[in-house]
């Protein structure tokens, strides 16, 4: 996964975008992560899990690493 983000002078992500190839749950894992850390500081950001990626996304064990691939 590629992740771009544009942050202002406060450090508040303004804009995320990401780029990933993958399955599905790889595809969903970093739109939601992506949406999550908009408008919130690059701190927040970096304290993001994956696991709570997959919760929200109620993935099965075997798919949770697919949500590891946003981590910063």
């Amino acid at each position: 996964m590629k992740l771009q983000i544009k942050v202002d002078d406060n450090g508040k992500i303004i804009d995320a975008k990401f780029k990933t190839f993958g399955c599905g749950s790889a595809i969903a894992s970093s739109s939601l992560a992506s949406e999550w850390i908009k408008g919130k500081t690059t701190d927040y950001a970096s304290t993001v899990r994956n696991d709570q990626i997959a919760k929200e996304l109620s993935l099965p064990p075997v798919k949770l690493h697919c949500s590891s691939s946003f981590l910063l």
